[in-house]
């Protein structure tokens, strides 16, 4: 466990430094949120853990970076739903929406279709921990979230 929150911290640091140019744009800042679900349950994602990281101790931002974690077991398959949350609080489903992109981070532990199903694969070299990156941008509005799958659960 303490080897996830390393990582945890490593790419919210790296994401944090970086969060400001998304897209295909220097420069871009995120204007709108995303809120990532898998069945109706709400995902804190790496960008509602970061706001949560300057108000709890450690203990406390490990324990909510645990209960975000999305366990699939390898050649396990979800779907996720992402709601663009805007300014004004105006909510929309942008699953998927043209201009949304998944992108699997990592030494291949997930790979993801482009409406936003997931699946743990089954030969990812020793991978237990998967990062995933939603993006939504338009000239006019961007945002993003980072999510995690825990791809060996029983470990």
């Amino acid at each position: 466990m303490m080897r996830i929150l390393i990582v945890f911290i490593f790419y919210l640091t790296v994401s944090s430094a970086f969060g400001t140019a998304i897209g295909g744009y220097e420069g871009d800042t995120p204007n709108v949120e995303l809120q990532v679900s898998v069945n109706g349950q709400a995902i804190a994602g790496e960008r509602e853990l970061e706001k949560l990281s300057s108000t709890v101790t450690e203990q406390e931002l490990r324990a909510a970076f645990d209960q975000s974690l999305i366990s699939l077991t390898k050649g396990q398959s979800v779907q996720l739903t992402v709601e663009m949350i805007e300014p004004n609080g105006m909510r929309s489903d942008v699953t998927a929406n043209p201009a949304m992109f998944y992108d699997a981070v990592g030494k291949g532990a997930l790979s993801v279709s482009n409406d936003g199903l997931v699946t743990a694969l089954s030969d990812s070299s020793g991978a237990t921990i998967g990062q995933l990156l939603v993006l939504y941008n338009t000239p006019e509005k961007s945002g993003f979230n980072y999510v995690y799958f825990d791809t060996d659960p029983d470990k």
